[in-house]
């Protein structure tokens, strides 16, 4: 199979979605050796009709089998079948970005999720999610858990456990500080009182990266 993956999140300095994006091809490219992988972005004038234009005509020229939306978009239009990944609903279920990217996501990816052939979701709490507010059977969703990179690795390492006054279990938070990935503290009430009902522990330790911010 000639499969085209969506190369726009790995334009940029890679967040999470590049770095899934990144990873489900290399390994894809290891337990599928006989299929081929292309990631596809767009140049020029085609980035202002990507998603309705550009790509359909590109899939359309270039007879790919599959194209693999990986950060919530596929094609308006396709002749060939698709798959589309929905991370979380968080931009339109917590209702705290009323942006241009909210209003955006609003219109589209409910139409794209009916569009597409198939749907992944990394947990069965984000499928529920998507079948409740899309109405989307549920066997159109394939839930795959999205792994962490090699680098992260468990390591046994006492000494620095002891430093930071971490004993026992703990959750460590790294991402950045907006709005959908919750505030530090709310984050850490949430968490640490899941942690404590799944683990059945009676002291978690929450650990969380903060980035520098500068006073107005």
């Amino acid at each position: 199979m000639r499969i085209a993956l969506d190369g726009m999140p790995l334009a940029s300095p890679l967040t999470g979605v590049g770095h899934y994006t990144a990873e489900l091809a290399r390994n894809l490219a290891v337990v599928a050796p006989s299929d081929s992988f292309t990631f596809i972005s767009p140049s020029g004038l085609l980035k202002r009709r990507w998603w309705s234009l550009g790509l359909p005509l590109h899939l359309l020229r270039n007879s790919y089998d599959l194209f693999h939306g990986t950060n919530y978009e596929i094609p308006f239009w396709s002749r060939r079948p698709t798959v589309i990944t929905i991370h979380d609903l968080s931009l339109m279920l917590l209702g705290i970005h009323r942006d241009e990217l909210f209003w955006r996501a609003a219109w589209r990816l409910p139409w794209m999720a009916k569009r597409a052939s198939k749907i992944i979701t990394p947990s069965n709490s984000i499928k529920k999610q998507v079948c409740e507010a899309f109405e989307i059977p549920p066997e159109k969703i394939a839930v795959t858990p999205e792994a962490p990179r090699p680098v992260f690795k468990r390591r046994e390492d006492p000494e620095l456990l002891r430093r930071l006054g971490i004993e026992g279990d703990f959750i460590l938070f790294v991402g950045t500080i907006e709005p959908r990935f919750f505030g530090f503290n709310s984050m850490k009430t949430s968490f640490v009182s899941n942690a404590r009902i799944t683990l059945s522990k009676p002291s978690i330790k929450c650990c969380a990266t903060r980035l520098c911010q500068r006073s107005s």
